[in-house]
């Protein structure tokens, strides 16, 4: 992709200090802005997080929003309704739940309804979308059934997909960081500037994405029934580190919400990263939640790439 000259002088000045381990993460945060709108898979790991830098309040939309917007529609029912089967109101569905039902039926197991039959066939995850969706009909900010005599086999297909809670992670550092190169090799190739700093992504990738941890801190969802959750960074077996002196593992950035009945939030992990968590870390820093506080990544006098604790004062400390 062709790009403006002043654009592109940009990015090489960002990249250099990349190849130079000069970077802090407002050089990182000024790259994926740069970035952006440069050709990017829509659906990519990259415009995700770019999508994130560029809107972290209130995120509605993209592939980890979908994750966790099911995973809290599933919880939800399934603790309001803890027996079998569930009982849903299916006659008429808000608009945002109806959209998170199709995400759930898109991301159930393939093989989850091969013991149906939809219109005599071997039911699928795609003739289940189709079934669904062909049921309903948009009527301001609902969706009506409009075939009455298909309810009693969605009640069934959706207590199958209501009833399997996966928790898994939406995307790692490897795939995020190799997209990243991906998308800058191609623009140095489409403007004819030799490649000098791609590589050194490989050299400062714990370091790239501890730069974008810092810069996704905050960032909040806003779930189908206009509940919010939370963005908190931790490692995965953090419980176990705090409670029984296992060594912390590698730093993971979480989702966290609250659900119905459920004494204690749920955390749905987003983002896996390959950075110890003794790097940069250590367990006294873990705030009562035992989440990692506010921080920003910076360069000391040395010029060694570091974390620097936020410690907000407010009117009542003065």
């Amino acid at each position: 992709m062709k790009i403006h000259a002043k654009l592109l002088s940009s990015i090489i000045n960002n990249l250099e200090t990349i190849r130079d381990n000069t970077f802090d993460e407002n050089n990182i945060k000024l790259l994926l802005s740069e970035i952006r709108d440069c050709g990017l898979n829509k659906n990519g790991f990259l415009k995700e997080t770019c999508h994130f830098l560029a809107h972290p309040v209130a995120r509605d939309q993209g592939i980890c929003h979908s994750s966790v917007d099911v995973c809290y529609l599933k919880l939800k029912y399934a603790n309001i309704q803890p027996h079998t089967p569930i009982t849903f109101n299916l006659e008429k569905i808000p608009r945002n739940e109806f959209q998170t039902l199709l995400d759930a039926i898109s991301k159930s197991n393939k093989k989850l309804f091969c013991d149906y039959k939809i219109e005599n066939k071997r039911a699928s995850r795609d003739s289940v979308t189709k079934f669904f969706k062909e049921s309903y009909k948009k009527k301001e900010s609902v969706y009506e059934i409009s075939k009455p005599d298909n309810l009693e086999l969605i009640e069934v297909l959706l207590n199958l997909i209501f009833r399997v809670i996966e928790v898994n992670v939406v995307f790692n550092q490897h795939d995020l960081l190799n997209e990243l190169k991906k998308v800058l090799k191609a623009i140095l190739k489409s403007n004819r500037i030799k490649d000098d700093y791609t590589e050194s992504i490989n050299c400062n990738k714990n370091k790239i994405m501890l730069c974008i941890l810092s810069l996704l801190q905050e960032a909040k969802f806003s779930l189908y029934d206009n509940s919010e959750a939370q963005s908190v960074i931790t490692c995965i077996n953090i419980n176990s580190a705090v409670n029984d002196n296992e060594t912390p593992k590698e730093l993971t950035y979480y989702c966290d919400f609250n659900v119905p009945y459920m004494d204690k939030s749920f955390r749905v992990p987003i983002i896996q990263t390959d950075i110890g968590y003794a790097e940069y870390f250590c367990l006294d820093d873990l705030t009562n939640l035992k989440t990692i506080p506010l921080f920003q990544v910076t360069r000391n006098s040395a010029g060694e790439l570091g974390v620097e604790l936020i410690e907000l004062s407010t009117t009542e400390d003065s």
